[in-house]
């Protein structure tokens, strides 16, 4: 490319993304009958690392363990959440303003 003197030369990029909220329910019911999570509102850019997210924001998932995980990388698999694959995943619009991906935003718990 030759420059061209008073040619303004705009590179193109990726655009910024826009999180999107996403809506989370068990399609399974769950392993325990007390104490678990029926649904979640979470934070994130794709519906591939929603489903990924937890409702108790301190776990993920882990794929090589097969298992939630903690911050320490210590399994976590207390039954009130099913695997991502068993997760419906519904996009419910933009994000709240000062969310960050991965935020959980809401959910429902119910204590045995």
């Amino acid at each position: 490319m030759t420059y061209t003197p008073g040619r303004i030369i705009r590179r193109v990029g990726r655009p910024p993304s826009v999180l999107s909220a996403w809506a989370l329910v068990p399609l399974v019911q769950p392993k325990r009958a007390t104490e678990v999570y029926t649904a979640a509102i979470v934070v994130a850019d794709t519906e591939f690392e929603a489903r990924h997210l937890h409702p108790d924001s301190a776990l993920r998932w882990s794929a090589t363990m097969d298992s939630w995980v903690d911050s320490d990388g210590e399994c976590w698999d207390d039954g009130a959440w099913p695997d991502p694959k068993h997760v419906k995943v519904t996009r419910l619009g933009a994000a709240p303003p000062n969310t960050k991906a991965g935020e959980v935003v809401g959910y429902n718990f119910i204590q045995g």
